[in-house]
């Protein structure tokens, strides 16, 4: 949807995953910092190294995406370094993910901001 994002920007210890751009210009958001996709475009992020990142669809377009990642695991944990709040709500927090250096981008849409 346009002006909308996939999720809250996250890194997985467990689990890898990969976006495949089918249809439109949308944005991934990896560690603040943003990067136009276009069809045919591909990125993925293996579990973990705590890179965090969202796609964002900050056109005024529909944006469709293949997503796919690993059957979830019992022992998953996530990290929402700019959600802390969510972050302490979650009984799989990652607690200790590598540390990383972040851009100045916040995550959100720019609808949102």
């Amino acid at each position: 949807m346009p002006g909308r994002r996939t999720s809250y920007p996250h890194a997985e210890r467990d689990e890898e995953e990969f976006v495949y751009v089918l249809e439109g210009t949308p944005d991934v958001w990896i560690n603040g910092k943003l990067y136009r996709l276009e069809p045919g475009d591909a990125v993925g992020f293996p579990a973990g190294t705590g890179i965090c990142h969202t796609v964002i669809n900050n056109t005024d377009s529909e944006v469709s995406l293949l997503v796919a990642g690993e059957k979830s695991k019992p022992e998953h944990k996530i990290w929402y370094p700019l959600n802390q709040e969510y972050q302490k709500t979650i009984s799989r927090g990652w607690d200790f993910p590598p540390e990383q250096i972040f851009d100045e981008h916040d995550g959100k849409p720019d609808k949102n901001r």
